[in-house]
């Protein structure tokens, strides 16, 4: 349905250019994962950052699937999904390397590199 489908759009120059890109996440391939919202703690926070919807929406879905410790594939395309909105997310590069170690086969995907 068109509501598990989001199109990001980000222009990076104008006028259009080879290497403005555009994302789809397909939010159907979490359909049996409850998202985890982001927990700013008892009190409001003084100054909110105004995530986009689809932001919040995907990085909901990464830390529900951080904390039921799932490192496959759709978990891979999360991580791309993530790092295109917040590149410099050091949490999601790590889960990502897990995802890629468990993935191919070589170690349990801890990260830790002891195999």
């Amino acid at each position: 349905s068109k509501e598990n489908v989001t199109t990001i759009a980000f222009k990076t120059s104008t006028p259009p250019h080879p290497h403005d890109k555009i994302y789809i996440m397909d939010f159907t391939t979490l359909s049996d994962i409850t998202p985890l919202p982001q927990d700013d703690g008892p009190i409001t926070p003084v100054c909110s950052i105004a995530y986009t919807p689809t932001f919040v929406k995907s990085f909901d879905y990464l830390r529900a699937l951080l904390k039921a410790d799932e490192r496959s594939e759709r978990a891979f395309h999360l991580t791309t999904e993530c790092l295109k909105m917040n590149p410099a997310n050091y949490t999601v590069w790590h889960y990502r390397r897990r995802c890629l170690i468990a993935l191919s086969g070589d170690g349990d995907g801890d990260g830790d590199g002891d195999g």
